[in-house]
């Protein structure tokens, strides 16, 4: 799996789903077809599906199969996204912290107004790590 997505299949959905909500106000900007946005959209609806069944009662092998193939589709499309839009400008590094759910750090003004110093190096360091790897 890859570093950069979550582990719990409830916070990749709500990773795809800070996506789909940052797609809809910048993909055009960041050059992400519509075909690519919707393709995603489908697959975050059949995974929170098929989510839900497997958390209920009627949970059956065939509803686990169902669900490991639905979110491989899903992590699978998120992968292609990445690769192919999110890796070049006009990303900011901002625009990275909130689809891979890490806070942008708060700046503060030196006294002479000059220097930006970052607040929290420990988000910062994440930060730098993701967009690493994303390259």
């Amino acid at each position: 799996m890859e570093q950069w997505l979550p582990e719990s299949r409830v916070k990749l959905l709500t990773m795809t789903s800070r996506w789909i909500d940052a797609f809809q106000e910048q993909g055009e900007i960041w050059g992400i077809p519509v075909a690519d946005q919707i393709e995603l959209l489908a697959c975050f609806n059949k995974a929170h599906a098929v989510l839900q069944t497997a958390l209920s009662e009627v949970r059956t092998a065939a509803i686990t199969a169902d669900c490991q193939l639905i979110f491989g589709a899903l992590i699978e499309k998120m992968i292609l996204i990445k690769d192919r839009y999110l890796k070049t400008p006009p990303l900011t590094k901002e625009d990275l912290s909130s689809l891979f759910s890490i806070e942008p750090k708060p700046k503060r003004l030196v006294e002479d107004n000059v220097f930006l110093l970052w607040e929290r190096p420990l988000v910062h360091a994440q930060l730098k790590q993701i967009i690493k790897q994303l390259w």
